[in-house]
Formats: C-alpha cells, sequence, structure tokens
C-alpha cells in the first residue's frame, strides 16, 4: 500500500494503529450537532442543500495485525483471514475471471449484483497480511537457492514475521551464509527485516522459482510458517480426524491456487472440496489418485537420475519440470517408496518420515523442528464460500437493455446536463486524487483522510462511520484514530475551497451518519452523466460527450493505491466496464462517421485502462481493414495476443469471435 505517495516500509505495517492515530493531534468534537443550512448562491452555483443521510450498515471486524516483532501462535484455529496462499491464490484467480469477463464486455453491459457474503469472504482473503510477506519468501527462495545449490542444501521451511524477518531452516548443516543473512546458534539462517526487496530482488537470476510445493501451515513463534514439501518428501497430519481434514482441506486447496505451484500436479484423494471443484481439479477416488501419482513418481524418477530436484528444475528452465503432491488423509491403497525427489506425499497418520503435525497439549507441533503451529483450519463451508467467490466473477455481465442498478457510484443528479460545476472532484479512474474546480490537487496531512474522502463519494447511500471504518482498515482501530482523520479530511477540504456559511464538505451528525456535500463528485459520476446525454444524441453530438468523459479516463481505476474495498464491492470493474462501454460506444460512432482517428484516439483510452479488451480491439481491426491497413489489422492480433500473455492468470486463448473477424478481415490476403 501507499501512504503519502510513498512505498510502506515493513516496520509501518506493524501498528496500523499507530501508523494512523498516535503521531496525530487530538481530535475535534465530532457529535456536536449542527443546522441544516442551504448554500448560498455563489460561484460553486450546483451546491445543494446539506443533507444529514439515515443509511445504516451492519461491518464485521477482521481481526487485528500482530504488532510483536516475534508471532504468538495465539489461538489454536485459522481461517481463510490468515491463509496467506490460499488467499493469495484465490485472488489471483479472481482478478483473471475478472478480467476475463470485463475483457468481453459490450457497451451498456452492466456487473451482476455483488453479495454481501462474497464481499466478506473477499475481505477475508484480502487477510491481515503485510503486502511485502510472500515477495519476500519468493525472493529468499531464490537468493538462497541460488547461493547454496553447489552445496547441495535445500530449503525445508522458512517463517516470516509481521515486520519481514525470515528465518530459514535446511535438510542439513550450511557452511557458509551468503550475505546479507545471517547464520544463528540454532542452525538456522535469518535475513533481517531492515534488508528491502529490492536488494535480494538484484540478487535474483529471475528464474524458476525453485519450490513451487511449497506449502502454508500456519503461524508459528518466528511467524507465517511455510514447509516445502518437494524438499521435505512425506508430511503427516496426525492430529485428530476433523482437525486434520480441516488442515489437509486447505493444503489441497491453496496447492491448487498458489501462485507458486502452477507447474504442481496435485492428486486429491476422496477430499471432495468446493475450491478444487471450482478451479478444475476435483478429488479422485483413492485407488486413482494413488495410481496418478505413481505413475508420475516413476516418470520422475526416470527423468532425475542422479540429479537433485532443484538442479533438474533449473537446467529444464521451468519447462519440463512438474513436481508431484498426493494429498490423502487415508488412502485404501498403501503408498510406499516414497521418494525426497520430485514428489511428495501429505496425508494422515498412515504418512511415514520425520516430517509430522502431533498434537501436543492440544497444539498442534511440527517436527522435527519442534515448532507450535496455528495451522490454518479450513472448513467446508469456508470453502464453499470462496468457491462461491470464483463462480460469480464467472457470471456472464447482464446485458444492455436490461433492468439493473446503477453504479454505486453515481450521483449523477447532483450533475446538470450540460453545465457541470462543482467544488471537488474525486479521481479515481486512474491515479487517485482529489482536486478543486480549479483542478489544483488537495494535499491532505494523511493518506488515509483522502481515502476517506473517496470511499465516501463511492458510498453516499451508506456512508455511515461505521462502514467506513469496516472498509478502510483490516485491523479494529480507536475512536480517537479515526476521529483524526475525519477531521484531516475535513480541514483539507475546508483549506482548499472555503464552504460559504455554515456548510461542512462532510457534515457533523449526532448519528453513525457521515454525509459528503453533493458538491462533491466523482470522474465516474461526469463520466456516467456523459454517457447517459450521449445515449439520446445524434452521432455527432454524441462523440462529443464522449470524448469529453473519457478525457477523464487516464488508467486502471485506483491505480497506485493499496485500497481492499473497490475490488470486493465491485466498484473497479463497474468503473471499467463504465469507462470501455464509453469508448466502445464513441469509436463505433466514429466508425460509422468516417473518423479513423476518431476509432484509435477512444479505443486508445478504453485499453490503457484494460488492455485486450475485445470489442476494442476488434474496432480497431475493423478501422484498420476499412482504411486498407491489413499490417495494422496484424498489429492489433498481435497486441491481443501479448496482452493475454501477460496475463498468467488467464486463459491464453484468443477469443473465438476475434479469431473470426481476423480471418474475415485478412481472408482476401490469405486466398491470394
Amino acid at each position: 500500500g501507499y501512504a503519502d505517495d510513498r512505498m510502506l516500509h515493513p516496520g509501518d505495517l506493524v501498528m496500523l494503529d499507530v501508523l494512523v492515530g498516535e503521531s496525530l493531534p487530538e481530535p475535534e468534537p465530532e457529535l456536536e450537532p449542527v443546522p441544516v443550512p442551504v448554500a448560498p448562491t455563489s460561484t460553486m452555483s450546483t451546491m445543494s442543500t446539506m443533507s444529514t443521510m439515515s443509511t445504516t450498515s451492519t461491518t464485521t471486524k477482521a481481526p487485528a495485525i500482530v504488532s510483536d516483532n516475534v508471532e504468538s501462535p495465539g489461538r489454536r484455529d485459522r481461517h481463510l483471514e490468515g491463509a496467506v496462499l490460499l488467499g493469495a491464490g484465490v485472488l489471483g484467480v479472481l482478478a483473471a475471471r475478472r478480467r476475463a469477463r470485463l475483457r468481453s464486455a459490450v457497451p451498456g453491459a452492466r456487473l451482476p449484483l455483488v453479495l454481501d457474503a462474497d464481499r466478506r469472504t473477499e475481505a477475508a482473503l484480502q487477510g491481515d497480511q503485510p503486502d511485502h510477506l510472500l515477495a519476500r519468501v519468493d525472493l529468499v527462495e531464490r537468493v538462497l537457492g541460488d547461493a547454496l545449490i553447489d552445496d547441495g542444501a535445500a530449503i525445508t521451511a522458512l517463517a516470516v514475521d509481521s515486520v519481514g524477518s525470515v528465518r530459514v531452516w535446511f535438510d542439513r548443516p550450511v557452511v557458509v551464509v551468503p550475505s546479507p543473512f545471517v547464520a544463528e546458534d540454532d542452525g538456522t539462517v535469518r535475513l533481517p527485516a531492515a534488508i528491502a526487496v529490492e536488494m535480494l530482488a538484484g540478487r535474483s537470476n529471475g528464474g524458476v522459482f525453485p519450490a513451487p510445493a511449497l506449502a502454508h501451515l500456519g503461524r508459528c513463534e518466528h511467524g507465517e510458517l511455510f514447509v516445502d514439501l518437494e524438499a521435505v518428501g512425506s508430511l503427516a497430519v496426525d492430529l485428530d480426524t476433523s482437525r486434520s481434514r480441516a488442515v489437509l482441506r486447505h493444503v489441497a486447496a491453496s496447492l491448487a491456487v498458489s501462485p507458486f505451484a502452477a507447474p504442481v500436479r496435485v492428486s486429491v484423494c476422496e477430499l471432495d472440496d468446493p475450491v478444487l471443484r471450482e478451479t478444475g481439479r476435483p478429488s479422485l477416488a483413492s485407488d486413482d489418485a494413488v495410481s496418478e501419482w505413481r505413475r508420475h513418481r516413476d516418470l520422475l524418477e526416470l527423468a532425475l537420475g542422479a540429479r537433485s530436484a532443484d538442479s533438474a528444475r533449473r537446467q529444464s528452465g521451468g519447462e519440463a519440470w512438474e513436481p508431484g503432491v498426493l494429498v490423502s488423509l487415508d488412502p485404501q491403497s498403501g503408498v510406499d517408496g516414497i521418494p525426497r525427489r520430485g514428489c511428495a506425499v501429505v496425508g494422515g497418520s498412515w504418512v511415514s518420515g520425520p516430517w509430522r503435525l502431533v498434537a501436543e497439549d492440544g497444539d498442534a507441533v511440527l517436527q522435527p523442528l519442534r515448532l507450535r503451529v496455528q495451522v490454518i483450519e479450513l472448513d467446508e463451508a469456508e470453502s464453499a464460500a470462496a468457491a462461491d467467490l470464483l463462480a460469480a466473477a464467472s457470471e456472464p455481465l447482464i446485458p444492455p437493455g436490461d433492468v439493473v442498478e446503477l453504479l454505486a457510484s453515481s450521483s449523477s443528479a447532483a450533475v446538470e446536463a450540460s453545465s457541470i460545476d462543482y467544488a471537488f472532484l474525486v479521481r479515481t479512474l486512474g491515479q487517485v486524487e482529489v482536486v478543486d474546480h480549479h483542478g489544483v490537487p488537495v494535499r491532505f496531512e494523511k493518506a488515509k483522510s483522502q481515502e476517506l474522502v473517496v470511499w465516501l463519494a463511492h458510498h453516499r447511500e451508506r456512508s455511515t462511520r461505521g462502514a467506513a471504518r469496516s472498509a478502510m482498515w483490516s485491523a479494529d482501530v480507536r475512536d480517537a484514530t479515526f476521529a483524526n482523520v475525519v477531521s484531516d479530511a475535513r480541514r483539507s477540504l475546508a483549506r482548499a475551497v472555503s464552504p460559504d456559511g455554515d456548510v461542512e464538505w462532510i457534515g457533523r451528525t449526532l448519528t453513525d451518519d457521515l454525509p459528503l456535500h453533493d458538491a462533491v463528485v466523482t470522474d465516474g459520476d461526469l463520466l456516467q452523466r456523459c454517457v447517459e446525454l450521449a445515449r439520446h444524441a445524434d452521432p455527432v453530438t454524441a462523440c462529443g460527450y464522449l470524448r469529453s468523459g473519457l478525457e477523464l479516463v487516464t488508467g486502471l481505476p485506483f491505480a497506485g493505491t493499496g485500497y481492499l474495498w473497490p475490488d470486493a464491492e465491485g466498484i473497479t470493474s463497474s468503473l471499467l466496464v463504465l469507462s470501455t462501454g464509453a469508448a466502445a460506444t464513441m469509436a463505433e460512432h466514429c466508425l460509422q462517421l468516417g473518423d479513423i482517428d476518431g476509432v484509435f484516439w477512444s479505443t486508445g483510452r478504453g485499453l490503457q485502462v484494460l488492455p485486450g479488451h475485445e470489442e476494442l480491439i476488434a474496432l480497431r481491426m475493423r478501422a484498420h481493414a476499412g482504411a486498407g491497413d491489413l499490417s495494422g489489422v496484424r498489429a492489433e492480433w498481435d497486441a491481443y495476443e501479448r496482452a493475454l500473455a501477460a496475463d498468467p492468470w488467464s486463459d491464453p486463448e484468443p477469443a473465438p469471435k476475434l479469431v473470426r473477424l481476423r480471418s474475415e478481415l485478412l481472408a482476401p490476403v490469405m486466398s491470394a
């Protein structure tokens, strides 16, 4: 995330409460009654009457961020909020499905309603982990793997705490520890939290990730604990049956979607799981799963020969190496001869080997490291919620003409038809900023203050203190902290443009309501209004409206922010549909009018928001063909294929309608 236009350091995320609140002055009173004035006539002619909003909402608090350098296992069960790999993987698949759906959107299409249950699930999957955690795991594996490959030492486990310190365990003693890593007395190697990821990135060769079968087990005293299943060979989850099943369900589901595990072949034995079904990796019968795993194991044994798994993967460039993992609570067929090279088994008490999760005094302890672990236990209901979230992202958009809800951010009633006047414009169609009616950015002392204004502008129907706090913080914050943020936002807006009379840009109420003045609008509001005006205008006039709206579009909505709420609430997707739809509509009018430059300008605006958008690519291909430029048609097709290839989570297959269009436009050349 970002704060005050700078990247957060790992330590900044330790105490979010301190980050936002401790250094701020005492808040001004928030609950004093205020009269309801009517804005006087002034240069801001559209300033409307301040009204008190009565909408309330129910909020759900996420667990607080752990603030100590050394983590404590705490309670014994952890669920979606702590599932680091599962969360990253599901959110990655979710984003890819959303992009694929948005690429196929036609002008006027709308998003299906986002369910509250899906919002809560996405918020839980986003969790309370710092953004740098998985990046540090990735780079430590690469850098240490490169440095120690000649020694034959393999990383078996590693842990990352909340400030970025990484502790690493190996399968054998390490003689020489490369800088900037530090050798510990217990035989482990540690990366200090002060070492930035940029320094590690400079030492990585950027090649194949050396531990694709990395599994996240939970939190230990050193932080979030990961075990390389391929390196340890076998892992027994020897808890009671219900807990073992929940732990294995999490391991299987996270491997199915893990950003590290794309090349892993996961064979799941009689562990029916919604996430596995939704991602196309269904559970197999016992004999089938074991047979599939054995066949893959035997092939790998032949391919490896005398080489280690890591060296073989590096020599193959990551293209042909696919480690296999069998996940089974209790297979009916025995699994013998488990190799430590290339394949692994994760199961119940039947699994042999030194690596075991065992129950001691009600806790889960990982042997042979003797680490007490707050394990991730994923029950079927939680897995079903994650699967439902993924399934919802695959639902088709509502076609034009159907009765749909307007954007949650829409406040077009406050915007006049031809001359739009406002006090502040909240820009989210690209880099986020709040500007006054002259285009001068408002300077906020705290990044959270600007986020509050942005959130309020997109939630006029339910702009309450409780809803804002729940959306903006993954951890619970003190009342004084939130009051300080509100006060800073109010003061910053008033410094930029002085309100008339007793008007407040952010109203004071005796209730939970937190109303934003109607003269604060978003660029999405203005673009929506331009689209509405263009819908009932002739092509020439419509192009004028749409051009003025598209000039507000500068990039991906909410670019450069770490806001968690726009994606979960469907606001980002709604703005993408609005922007690409407006661009496609203008391009269609320009194509009809013979304005080829207009086609490329409007589609260019849309493609900088969503590269590879099918309708926009089709319009550009038609414009090139209409101008007799068949090389331009080929260039657009190549750009489309590059956009698909650049998305690591999506299906690289081109859309059938674009394949047909390409054949149609290039048919004379092909036949010649």
